[in-house]
């Protein structure tokens, strides 16, 4: 069976970095695309000139782009991966590889609070990433969380790895500590830490994990 896996998580998470680390574990058969690095893909010549319409049209351009590269692979029968914010928008292709028995996985990496994503995404700015607006940061954040806590509760996924990044990478010791790991719907292991550190943001979640430890 081949498989989908979703790598997940707000802005500053470190989705991009961490992907080959993630392939080494064997969590992801094949490389992310991220949806971001296709606006490079898109012809000039299909935008226009007009900046009120540019935005609206590349990411008209993109989305068409991720569509072609997630058909192509459900044709051929291909694992596939993709980086998001799972925001409901950039899950809607979902429903296409579900009906071709795709196994769904999926690979959460989680900040502690909002303040960190805004950090790590100045920090990327700092040093010639690409913006990302205040107001995009809060929406990924918050609606990443709340379309995490109830699909996940709500067992649409084969395979989950609640993953946390908070930790500064200067710092001594694990950057990545594995938070919550469930399949089909069963807890596999859960830190000793969860609940406590999650029950507000993921209050379905650790709703769940109480009635099944």
């Amino acid at each position: 069976m081949p498989t989908l896996t979703i790598l997940a998580g707000p802005n500053g998470a470190g989705k991009s970095y961490f992907s080959s680390f993630f392939i080494q574990t064997g969590w992801i058969a094949t490389m992310p695309v991220n949806i971001d690095a296709l606006e490079s893909r898109v012809d000039p010549s299909l935008l226009p000139s007009d900046p009120m319409r540019y935005e609206y049209c590349l990411k008209k351009e993109v989305n068409k782009l991720f569509n072609e590269l997630c058909h192509e692979a459900i044709q051929s029968k291909r694992d596939f991966s993709f980086e998001c914010n799972l925001r409901k928008d950039q899950l809607s292709i979902v429903r296409d590889f579900e009906k071709d028995d795709y196994q769904i996985n999926l690979i959460y990496l989680l900040l502690g609070d909002l303040e960190i994503s805004k950090q790590r995404v100045q920090i990327r700015i700092n040093e010639g990433g690409h913006v990302v607006g205040e107001k995009s940061i809060i929406g990924n954040f918050r609606e990443g969380l709340e379309n995490l806590d109830s699909s996940v509760s709500d067992g649409h996924y084969h395979h989950v790895y609640l993953v946390d990044n908070s930790k500064d990478i200067k710092n001594k010791g694990d950057v990545l500590t594995l938070q919550l790991e469930m399949e089909q719907s069963n807890v596999i292991q859960v830190s000793d830490t969860f609940i406590a550190n999650y029950k507000d943001l993921l209050p379905a979640i650790c709703r769940q994990i109480e009635q099944k430890i």
